[in-house]
């Protein structure tokens, strides 16, 4: 029974060994410190470490403040710059733009910087007065024409002409063109009346026609279906189906 003590002295030496090895191996790895942010930085909200503050934009492992020119200011982002209303970006600063007789400044992210007063359009630079012709109305608009017809007319070069509704018709909602009255087609300049057979009716557009649950479409008429014995009219009413155990021989019926 004297083996005891000496089994409590091995045991310690062993411990005592593999607490040396640990510390050992502890002293070999590199010294970082965890959760380091750089200076006007903070945790990533995005799944990265960490990001920058607004107003600074990042570079290797650093935050750099972003320098923003004259006349500019930080974006909504917080991470770029936009010129001030009547400048416009050139290179990396913001220049004045020079604003036409009869137009105004605009946001110059996108364009010219300015925009031509009501009653003016864009041409060659600059701001020229638009001319309303008869039958029309300036727009709030400093491209294009600058006017629009009223309804009932449409362009024709710089000019607004009426536009000629045949009988049987009518404006569409745009104003500039028309279309024919359900129950008409139309032609060149005219809307001609569907001929509607016996046992047919307009369909749902009132360009066409359709026959009726028993009929079928035969030229510009509608003939009777007759159905054979063994059959039955098929979701449309304009032909017929074997019914179960049946099969189709021409216009009858034969037993499967």
């Amino acid at each position: 029974m004297k083996t005891e003590p000496r089994r409590r002295v091995v045991m310690t030496a062993g411990l005592i060994i593999a607490a040396s090895l640990l510390a050992a191996s502890a002293a070999d790895l590199p010294q970082t410190a965890p959760n380091t942010l750089p200076e006007n930085a903070r945790a990533g909200r995005y799944g990265e470490s960490w990001e920058c503050l607004r107003g600074f934009h990042r570079e290797g492992e650093a935050c750099v403040a972003i320098a923003v020119p004259a006349n500019a200011y930080l974006d909504s982002y917080g991470a770029g710059w936009r010129c001030e209303r009547g400048y416009m970006k050139v290179n990396q600063g913001c220049v004045a733009v020079q604003v036409p007789a009869n137009a105004y400044a605009d946001d110059s992210t996108y364009g010219s910087g300015w925009r031509c007063n009501r009653g003016y359009r864009e041409a060659n630079g600059g701001c020229a007065r638009v001319i309303v012709p008869a039958n029309a109305h300036s727009v709030n608009s400093s491209y294009g024409l600058g006017w629009e017809c009223d309804r009932g007319y449409r362009v024709d070069q710089d000019a607004c002409i009426a536009v000629k509704v045949p009988a049987n018709a009518y404006l569409q909602r745009n104003g500039e063109s028309w279309e024919c009255d359900r129950g008409f087609t139309k032609g060149d300049d005219a809307c001609a009346q569907i001929a509607v057979p016996e046992n047919g009716y307009l369909d749902g557009s009132g360009r066409d026609w359709k026959c009726e649950r028993g009929f079928r479409k035969e030229g510009s008429s509608c003939a009777a279906l007759t159905v054979p014995v063994n059959a039955y009219l098929d979701y449309s009413g304009n032909a017929w189906r074997c019914s179960d155990g049946f099969r189709r021989d021409g216009e009858s019926c034969q037993a499967d």
